[in-house]
């Protein structure tokens, strides 16, 4: 029986490897230029996921794999969860002698994601990480016992885990009486991290006197008559005197009153378009459940100092019109204090990514677009605290007043959040020391206010983003 020797072609144009009929392709030849031939060979290899190892997502259709060597919950000790398995399938296996095959791992190119289940070619070579290590990079050599159908090494691993990196695995064996070896060729496998979002609202503004608080009696009720017409509807009772961008509605301060009671009505940090995004970095964005419906991740709280529920889940931070201070320094304090409020997750380890957001109102008074400042701040983002605000507020006003903005307040935060949260990945903003237009992106201008449609360069990453944030060791 002639054994069905695979051959994968390595570092050639995506268009060999990907032809128009599909997916990933395992090129197969004869034993005259794979020396094969004997009584047995490696009829093919895979991987699979092991009890509490890593997370092995399989291809249904074509060939390759995602593997993800991260822990599965914060605290999650031991090193099981960069641990995957490899088995090795055996064709005409010999009943009367053990089979000696040599195992070693290939970095290859950026292949593969999973998209809806299935996996499919993203573009170029664009990993390459040297620091992160694959068990099976230097050669082993194993012992398969006669007659067996299949081997399977429980031990397999990928530490320092880098989003993009790629590897196959290749078999090596010699037949009695042959003078070559024979080789055959795993699925690709892509590592793939998962990166959490925390995410968190203010409280509602309630009425009274003081500070952060509403005119109690002349609030402004959205719909109810007359209201539109009286600016003293949204009267802060903070003793500041009333001010509004020019153009904007009466109701240039707008009190997001929730409507399901126990609900925060203030918008959280929308991620979709964040999600949708990173795929092609190889990375998967998912929201942290929380409080109700987050029993099953309770222990996930850790490093919790947050007021008032140290130990439990915080959904909300109280509730602030403006952040104090003037200059970077007493901000930078002023955002921590909000975090600090509602911050249930907070790890700072590789091997479990999780950053935090928070719905917040307005940045500092001469920020806030309340006097149409040219720089209001619609969000920030704390490098190296891992957690990000977006001023919802400051958003509203931007949207409602000018009328070169062609964004709905939806689409404004979830670029905002896209944009904030590329900065953990060392993305840079125009004017700062390094920043690289080729490099950064058009998400990280404004431009996207005012294009009549939000341009694709905006939406997708591009070899060069994707780059940049594969290389990343760890967003905070």
């Amino acid at each position: 029986m002639t054994p069905p020797c695979q051959k994968l072609l390595l570092r050639l144009p995506l268009s060999r490897i990907f032809p128009s009929s599909g997916g990933p392709q395992m090129l197969c030849c004869g034993p005259g230029s794979c020396g094969g031939g004997g009584t047995w060979w490696v009829a093919g290899m895979s991987f699979s996921q092991k009890t509490n190892g890593a997370k092995v997502i399989k291809n249904p259709t074509n060939c390759g794999c995602a593997v993800f060597p991260e822990k599965s919950f914060p605290t999650q000790s031991g090193t099981l969860w960069q641990e995957f398995q490899l088995t090795i399938n055996i064709g005409n296996p010999s009943l009367t002698s053990s089979m000696s095959v040599t195992l070693v791992a290939h970095d290859v190119y950026n292949w593969i994601y999973p998209n809806g289940g299935n996996v499919i070619p993203i573009g170029p070579n664009l990993d390459n990480n040297p620091n992160t290590t694959f068990s099976l990079s230097t050669p082993i050599t194993i012992s398969i016992p006669a007659g067996s159908s299949s081997y399977t090494i429980t031990d397999v691993s990928i530490s320092n885990a880098h989003a993009g990196d790629n590897w196959v695995v290749e078999a090596s064996w010699r037949q009695p009486g042959m003078s070559v070896d024979s080789h055959s060729y795993s699925e690709p496998l892509t590592v793939w991290r998962t990166l959490w979002v925390e995410l968190d609202v203010m409280a509602d503004a309630e009425e009274g006197i003081g500070l952060n608080r509403f005119n109690p009696d002349t609030k402004y009720t959205p719909g109810a008559s007359g209201d539109r017409g009286d600016i003293t509807k949204n009267k802060w009772m903070d003793g500041t005197p009333e001010s509004k961008p020019t153009g904007e509605p009466p109701n240039f301060d707008v009190r997001f009153v929730p409507t399901t009671p126990g609900v925060p009505a203030m918008p959280k940090p929308d991620i979709s378009t964040l999600q949708t995004a990173m795929i092609k970095a190889c990375i998967d964005v998912k929201e942290v459940e929380q409080g109700a419906t987050g029993t099953t991740n309770s222990t996930w709280i850790t490093g919790d100092g947050a007021t008032p529920n140290p130990n439990a889940w915080d959904i909300t931070t109280p509730f602030m019109k403006n952040l104090p201070g003037q200059g970077l320094t007493s901000t930078k304090y002023a955002d921590q204090g909000i975090s600090n409020q509602s911050r249930d997750v907070n790890i700072d380890n590789p091997a479990f990514w999780c950053v935090q957001g928070i719905g917040a109102y307005e940045h500092q008074t001469d920020k806030s677009r309340d006097d149409v400042e040219d720089d209001a701040i619609y969000g920030t983002a704390t490098i190296g605290g891992g957690f990000f605000l977006i001023f919802n507020e400051t958003i509203r006003d931007k949207v409602s007043t000018d009328s070169n903005v062609k964004r709905t307040v939806s689409q404004f935060n979830q670029l905002t959040t896209f944009h904030e949260v590329l900065h953990f990945f060392g993305f840079l903003d125009p004017g700062e020391v390094g920043y690289d237009p080729n490099v950064e992106g058009d998400i990280m201008t404004t431009g996207w206010f005012n294009t009549p449609t939000i341009s694709s360069s905006v939406l997708t990453l591009s070899p060069a983003q994707i780059q940049k944030i594969q290389k990343t060791d760890h967003p905070k």
